[in-house]
């Protein structure tokens, strides 16, 4: 019973975060954007503190952030639940001072943060669908999920911009009860 219900809770929250999406892209607060998980042009992530609460800067930031599809799903988890400082989200080695963005090597720090919500195959499968590329995230688990579905969601949304493609990760994932269907 436990389980059930705690699957239950879990495909829940994966549905409010599409919606978080959805009303952020809405509200102009998100744009939609291949190959940036998070950029914002009003948060300098080069220059605050790691112990920074990034829930707080979000809240904070009244311009729009670049996302992709898997940085927006970031972004509304952080926002809705989560208390992550910036050492939890950024990989600070190896790291230009000018740096701004969270990038491939940053993911291995904020998927900690995702996985509470999705399966490493839904996100490697969501990122696949958004960048329209069958790389998935370059990691090594990558390789665990079928290269098949990692094709045919690359090839889903083929035809559309970055925007509705996003709009329809997350359609895919409300109308499929949190899990995103290739």
């Amino acid at each position: 019973m436990l389980t059930f219900l705690s699957q239950y809770f879990a495909a829940k929250k994966r549905v409010l975060l599409a919606k978080d999406v959805l009303s952020l892209l809405q509200e102009g607060k998100i744009i939609a954007q291949q190959d940036k998980y998070f950029e914002s042009k009003h948060i300098d992530l080069s220059t605050v503190s790691s112990e920074e609460s990034f829930q707080k800067l979000l809240q904070e930031d009244k311009e729009p952030c670049e996302v992709c599809a898997v940085g927006s799903l970031l972004v509304c988890a952080v926002k809705r639940y989560n208390k992550a400082k910036i050492k939890d989200i950024r990989f600070t080695s190896h790291r230009d001072d000018d740096d701004n963005s969270l990038g491939s090597n940053d993911a291995l720090c904020f998927m900690k943060i995702l996985e509470r919500y999705f399966s490493r195959e839904q996100i490697i499968l969501i990122e696949s669908a958004f960048e329209k590329a069958d790389r998935g995230l370059g990691f090594e688990f990558y390789r665990t999920v079928k290269q098949k579905d990692i094709e045919e969601a690359s090839k889903r949304y083929s035809d559309l911009d970055p925007e509705q493609t996003m709009i329809e990760i997350m359609k895919n994932i409300i109308v499929n009860n949190g899990t995103f269907v290739v």
